[in-house]
């Protein structure tokens, strides 16, 4: 038993220890990252400061032609509060690395593996430092993710309407993963078995959906004003799909998936949808066959060669997104 508690100190004490480093090393980037959007982030962050919050929140619409109202209580606060935006967003990135890692492990995956795939991952860096916004709808959609698979449906309807509302955009991940239980919900109401996992987190969707609606069809139509599809794009949904169809065991599902995705690029192009192909094939690792871990390997290595180049965009130049044009 000593032995044992022992062994849970030392993970504890190591895992607090990575912490330290991912908060230390999420303010250090901060300050070089100056270009990009962070030029609006840090003017609306400084700029707030002392508003009514009425007219904080008007001054944010009108800057960051944004309305998700977790970001902008977030920064709100921190702003008044009077602590540094580097700092006060890393407390949001810790947490970020916290809730990837406890998802990872929850499907499935090693603590080497889940440790791995977060400390290399090139999208947990855009989130980190680019996508300020998009990555509250990222900790809310995964806290989804654990809620469900803890058997807590409360409190997963409540991270499902925390994910939509804190980013219009993850509304599309969950159209996509609710696509096939959705058929299987009108097949059950027909023959009177209906899930009613599944209607419970259907109705915290819909209420999400509801509040969200004037927002999410200004931002579809803002997208599809500046998107031009190439074949590059479907190229990238039909690489996800074919490797997920393959190497996963839930293929039916897969295919409403990235079926339902496949309509997505058309209109708004792939940018925007790369990063949920991955949480979704992450999310399918307890189906995974004897293929899923070379293509895994194989991932990580490419988004570590995407993540440094990215850090090193920050660093040298200001902009992760830096293409020297």
């Amino acid at each position: 038993m000593y032995h044992i508690k022992n062994h849970k100190s030392i993970l504890l004490a190591i895992q607090g220890i990575i912490y330290f480093i991912v908060f230390g090393f999420s303010i250090l980037i901060s300050f070089y990252y100056i270009g990009g959007d962070q030029v609006h982030y840090s003017k609306v962050y400084s700029a707030i400061e002392g508003m009514p919050l009425k007219q904080a929140f008007l001054y944010y619409y009108q800057n960051l032609s944004s309305s998700e109202v977790i970001h902008f209580l977030y920064v709100y606060a921190g702003s008044n509060l009077g602590v540094p935006k580097a700092l006060w967003l890393s407390i949001v990135n810790v947490m970020l690395f916290h809730v990837f890692i406890k998802f990872l492990l929850r499907v499935g995956f090693s603590y080497f593996l889940a440790y791995i795939i977060v400390i290399t991952n090139f999208y947990i860096y855009m989130l980190y430092f680019a996508g300020e916004r998009l990555k509250f709808g990222i900790l809310f959609l995964l806290l989804s993710y654990c809620m469900y698979l803890e058997g807590k449906l409360r409190k997963g309807v409540i991270c499902v309407f925390l994910a939509i509302i804190s980013h219009v955009q993850i509304l599309l991940y969950y159209i996509g993963v609710l696509s096939y239980s959705l058929t299987l919900t009108f097949k059950g109401l027909l023959t009177g078995k209906v899930n009613k996992l599944f209607l419970l987190l259907l109705t915290g969707f819909l209420i999400s959906f509801s509040i969200i609606y004037p927002h999410f069809i200004n931002k579809i139509n803002s997208y599809i004003g500046f998107i031009v599809v190439d074949y590059s794009d479907f190229a990238k949904v039909f690489t996800f799909a074919i490797l997920t169809i393959l190497c996963c065991k839930n293929r039916t599902a897969n295919i409403f998936f990235y079926f339902i995705m496949l309509i997505f690029v058309i209109f708004l192009g792939t940018d925007r949808l790369v990063l949920f192909f991955l949480l979704y094939f992450y999310s399918q690792y307890e189906s995974k066959t004897k293929y899923y871990n070379l293509v895994l390997y194989l991932l990580t290595i490419y988004l570590s060669f995407k993540s440094f180049v990215f850090i090193s965009n920050i660093v040298y130049f200001g902009d992760g997104f830096y293409s020297g044009t």
